[in-house]
């Protein structure tokens, strides 16, 4: 928003007590600048939020899918997790709204509706008295408007950064439940066990919750500063995602971009491999090799192998290969640091 600034040369040197019309002006000016700046800064963050915003609604599109090739499901229709509340599953909203994520986020989101109204120039007066009066005043409003984008920004910032958390679970969310339809085929609801239920119903909850985050904009339709702040509807909606995280057992840390799991949610998050998938990645064999190797392990009663495991069942695994010697070939571990007895086939 562009803020107009007064220019030009006052012919009255008139001054009261606090100083003369011209120092008036450079003053009035001088706060119009500093709610430039403000406004500069509140730019970034606001940008931020509807971008991640935009990723967030972008990315349900991935939950739909995968609900839609799911045979014979139940319903989803779980409203609440203990005492937090969360909207009903609508699979045909979050459809349209993937489709199409500026027109869904653009509903809550008017880019420059978060501007307060324009600032006028500070109105000529040959009597010193009226200016600095005048300016005053004027000033009073301004200092409501830096007061208002201080906390805009905040806001703004915190809220994107309880989004990012979420979309970033979400995704993680996803990724296991490729691993549940793709490595192991399973496509029918009554195929999967109480874990890959669980797993399947939080990344419904956490696309629940996504959603309803985006529909609440962190500003309102008003020109009343003190009401312009959506504070209180928008400080319940990461309250809602804290708790509910919290109650999952999820924790996600935004710099490594790794997510840390109490209760439940190890069982499934750790629980992301078949032993042949994640073999060939641990040891230097390849996909044909692992089955009649896994085969032959399985007939030594001193070795347990499931045919799921989670990575670190699948790490042990590793290690045990190291140790035993299936007959015939002995292999250089990549890095060179080990030896592994193997039976190439």
């Amino acid at each position: 928003m562009a803020l107009p600034f007064l220019v030009g040369v006052f012919s009255s040197i008139k001054k009261n007590a606090k100083g003369s019309v011209k120092e008036a002006v450079k003053r009035h000016n001088g706060n119009l600048e500093k709610l430039r700046i403000k406004e500069e800064d509140c730019t970034a963050p606001m940008k931020a939020l509807e971008q991640e915003e935009l990723n967030c609604i972008r990315g349900l599109s991935a939950i739909v899918k995968r609900v839609n090739s799911l045979k014979d499901r139940p319903k989803f229709d779980e409203l609440s997790v203990n005492m937090i509340q969360l909207i009903p599953f609508d699979k045909n909203a979050m459809a349209a709204a993937s489709e199409d994520p500026a027109w869904f986020v653009g509903q809550y989101y008017s880019a420059g509706s978060w501007l307060v109204a324009e600032a006028h120039t500070l109105s000529l007066s040959e009597d010193a008295d009226k200016a600095w009066e005048t300016m005053e005043e004027n000033e009073k409003k301004l200092n409501s408007c830096f007061a208002y984008y201080d906390k805009l920004q905040i806001l703004a910032e915190n809220y994107t950064h309880s989004l990012e958390i979420l979309r970033g679970l979400y995704e993680k969310h996803i990724s296991v439940l490729d691993q549940y339809s793709e490595l192991n085929h399973k496509t029918l609801w009554s195929e999967y066990g109480d874990t890959q239920k669980l797993a399947f119903m939080n990344t419904i909850q956490l696309a629940k919750l996504i959603y309803e985050m985006c529909t609440v904009s962190i500003t309102k339709q008003t020109e009343d500063l003190d009401e312009k702040l959506n504070y209180n509807e928008c400080r319940a909606m990461m309250d809602k995602a804290a708790r509910f995280c919290g109650d999952k057992g999820f924790e996600y840390d935004s710099t490594s971009y790794d997510v840390v799991l109490r209760g439940s949610a190890k069982d499934y998050f750790n629980y992301c491999y078949r032993l042949e998938d994640k073999l060939p990645m641990l040891l230097p064999i390849n996909r044909e090799q692992v089955s009649p190797i896994l085969e032959k392990l399985r007939m030594n009663q001193n070795i347990s192998i499931n045919q799921e495991v989670t990575q670190l069942h699948a790490r042990a695994m590793a290690d045990k290969l190291r140790d035993v010697d299936i007959k015939t070939q002995r292999v250089i571990s990549p890095d060179g640091s080990s030896t592994y007895y193997i039976e190439l086939i």
